[in-house]
């Protein structure tokens, strides 16, 4: 189990070294091997492809730390998200602009929709209204922190949620208007 941590970190490493030269569209997974000194066949073995492996980054800076905490690995709050985020925005601001298939931007959607979906459900009509709004409000939501965070200088994370905030009262207040 240790050897694969290290070799996990090993090509993370050599990962987010490549992303400091190259955009993500243009990191090859011969890359991160001739990067680390691994094999493709080693890659392989670890992660599905270079977006599994940007997950698993993800994975064990942040959400194995609010498993660490005694928190649900979907717990953590929108504020904790976006201060992580800040905190390490030269990677993050050139990885969440990918949206297709096993992008970081789809697992984060993976990772909220089960949190909005706890909170809606109180106030959802039905079943099928629930599932239209939580996926509405997780996309809303990672829309917003995406156009945030790949701003060159993103205001604070404290800012920013306080003006999502706003947002979603000037949606409660005007909707009936607007509709």
């Amino acid at each position: 189990m240790a050897q694969h941590l290290s070799t996990k970190l090993v090509m993370a490493n050599a990962f987010k070294r490549l992303l400091e030269e190259k955009t993500l569209s243009k990191i090859t997974v011969e890359d991160i091997c001739a990067g680390c000194g691994m094999t493709r066949q080693s890659f392989y073995y670890h992660f599905v492809d270079k977006y599994d492996l940007v997950n698993w980054i993800f994975d064990s800076e942040y959400v194995s730390k609010i498993e660490g905490s005694g928190k649900n690995k979907d717990c953590g709050s929108i504020s904790g998200f976006c201060n992580y985020l800040y905190d390490k925005k030269e990677y993050y601001s050139k990885i969440i602009e990918y949206e297709k298939q096993n992008s970081f931007f789809e697992y984060c959607k993976e990772l909220i929709m089960p949190v909005m979906r706890r909170y809606i459900e109180e106030y959802s009509e039905s079943e099928e209204t629930l599932d239209f709004e939580t996926e509405i409000i997780s996309d809303a939501i990672l829309n917003a922190i995406k156009r945030w965070i790949v701003k060159p200088q993103p205001m604070t994370p404290e800012m920013f949620i306080k003006r999502l905030k706003t947002c979603g009262r000037t949606i409660e207040k005007y909707a009936d208007d607007w509709c």
